[in-house]
């Protein structure tokens, strides 16, 4: 009896932790009175959503980050980049300061539940990113309140991000058809990479209670994220089965939406071939919806290029012989448009689409 008692304790503690530190839903804002300032407006919304960000510690590499371009350059617009699942802003210092530059501010949230402080360099507090049960009220309630800052933007108005921000990008262009001028989408997080039977029996496993708390390290291990971490990546290293079940819930909602729709929006996607974190066959398919879609431009980038393309901070030590070319048309499509540029060359893995030209 005593033993089942135990047991009945452990399994009780267990399910309270699923449920402990849920990431509470931002406030949508209230619409301004007329004739308000737009930029006042949009600077009192986005102090309004750092201040709920940050309504617990963040590691400093995650924090919310607003980047101005400087007095003596013309404004042309506001951009809103995402970071990846289990990164955080860190990942766009680097073009943040490019595009102001050019005379864009960039807004850079931290996704919802992301950025905690961690115990130890070996372990993560995890415990708020969203899972296989609240993905779609965070998620969309974040959609929401960005949308809600970038209502006021002046200019021109672009949206992007990598990996699973690049699902949070879709879903915000999603449900603010006609707000943004360009999207850029980076490795979309979709599906994950392995196939349709792994992506199944993730879901699977992932909605059942207790099973769905288990442990999972990036790519299988946790130890090359951890030398990363002490090398100064913010973000992190391992999270539970159920936290990857909600983002593939988030690129499964998208997926569905592509199927009903074509983006309405000036957009370019950037791939990686033989992507080993996100299923490109479902970035291909996408593709396919739009063929007809003559706003959209596509490319991947070659094989060995990682999969989180444009940050120092994710690939220490690592020549990142690319990443000027990959700045460069990103940048340029971003304020001009123009679609990345390729080589001419047909990917042999993810055909008929063409190789991104990096050099």
């Amino acid at each position: 009896m005593r033993n089942c008692l135990n047991l009945t304790a452990a399994c009780l503690s267990l399910l309270l932790a699923a449920c402990a530190g849920t990431p509470p839903l931002p406030e949508i804002p209230e619409e301004p009175a007329a004739g308000a300032n737009r930029s006042a407006v949009l600077y009192e919304r986005w102090a309004g959503y750092v201040a709920w960000a940050t309504r617990y510690e963040l590691q400093p590499d995650c924090k919310p980050r607003l980047i101005e371009p400087a007095d003596d350059v013309v404004y042309r617009g506001t951009v809103v980049l995402l970071h990846g699942f289990t990164a955080c802003t860190q990942q766009y210092g680097e073009l943040a300061q490019l595009l102001a530059e050019q005379g864009y501010r960039t807004l850079l949230p931290v996704l919802p539940g992301h950025g905690r402080p961690y115990p130890s360099v070996e372990k993560n507090d995890s415990s708020t990113l969203p899972n296989a049960r609240n993905w779609r009220q965070v998620y969309f309630a974040f959609a929401d309140q960005i949308n809600g800052i970038m209502a006021f933007a002046d200019g021109d108005r672009v949206v992007g991000g990598l990996s699973g921000g690049a699902s949070v990008a879709l879903g915000i262009g999603f449900l603010a058809r006609g707000q943004y001028d360009r999207i850029l989408v980076m490795a979309p997080f979709l599906a994950i990479s392995g196939g349709r039977f792994v992506n199944g029996t993730i879901q699977v496993l992932g909605s059942i209670p207790l099973i769905d708390l288990l442990p999972v390290a990036p790519f299988g291990l946790d130890g090359p994220c951890i030398d990363k971490r002490k090398q100064g990546r913010a973000g992190y290293c391992n999270y539970q089965l159920r936290h990857v079940v909600g983002m593939r819930g988030l690129g499964a909602a998208v997926d569905k939406a592509l199927y009903k729709d074509d983006l309405d929006l000036r957009a370019q996607v950037i791939g990686v071939e033989n992507d080993p974190v996100v299923a490109n066959y479902r970035v291909r398919r996408l593709l396919g919806l739009q063929e007809e879609a003559v706003n959209t431009t596509a490319c991947f980038l070659p094989a060995g290029i990682p999969h989180s393309m444009f940050s120092r901070a994710d690939n220490p030590g690592v020549d990142m012989f690319w990443l000027e070319a990959f700045h460069n048309g990103v940048v340029d499509f971003i304020v001009n448009g123009a679609a990345f540029p390729t080589n001419g060359e047909v990917s042999e893995a993810e055909a008929p689409w063409e190789l991104c030209r990096v050099d």
